[in-house]
């Protein structure tokens, strides 16, 4: 499944059909920041939690979070953790995709989210899910813009 038809996929139904066989759903941003500071990955994420998800393996165990954080009025930072017996399993890339999902129906246009600038974890996880993003490196902090995917009109059959 790629992120353009997870944009059109019912949420709940998203939750069980992704790709690690994580249970994906909404958590409280008190977990994910405690979450977050257990695996020493709470850089980004000083703003306001303003929504966070959470990859659930076996309906109770928290293996991955997913987050946006309030920067300004209008901009969106987005800080995805996993847990480190659990990376490269697709994890995270489920929590980009219903993070992506998330920014396209409140009608944004970009995420961001910095990383040290030597990761490349980042940006193939971005690739993989093949979204575009563009990347600014400042010392050594790399900034990386996620444009997200507008979801496709959908026509009624009368249209042409």
């Amino acid at each position: 499944m790629t992120i353009h038809e997870l944009l059109h996929v019912d949420p709940e139904a998203a939750a069980l059909a992704t790709m690690s066989g994580a249970r994906i759903k909404p958590i409280d941003s008190d977990a994910a920041r405690a979450f977050l500071e257990r695996l020493g990955e709470t850089g980004g994420t000083t703003a306001l939690l303003q929504r966070a998800w959470g990859a659930f393996e076996n309906e109770t165990a928290l293996i991955g979070v997913g987050v946006f954080a309030a920067a300004t009025p209008t901009r969106v930072h987005a800080h995805i953790a996993v847990v480190p017996e659990r990376r490269r399993l697709h994890i995270g890339s489920d929590l980009l995709g219903r993070l992506v999902n998330e920014a396209a129906a409140w009608g944004l246009t970009t995420l961001a989210c910095t990383h040290p600038a030597e990761a490349t974890t980042p940006l193939r996880l971005v690739r993989s899910l093949r979204l575009t993003a563009a990347r600014r490196v400042r010392l050594q902090v790399a900034t990386m813009v996620i444009f997200v995917p507008r979801p496709a009109f959908h026509r009624s059959r009368g249209d042409p």
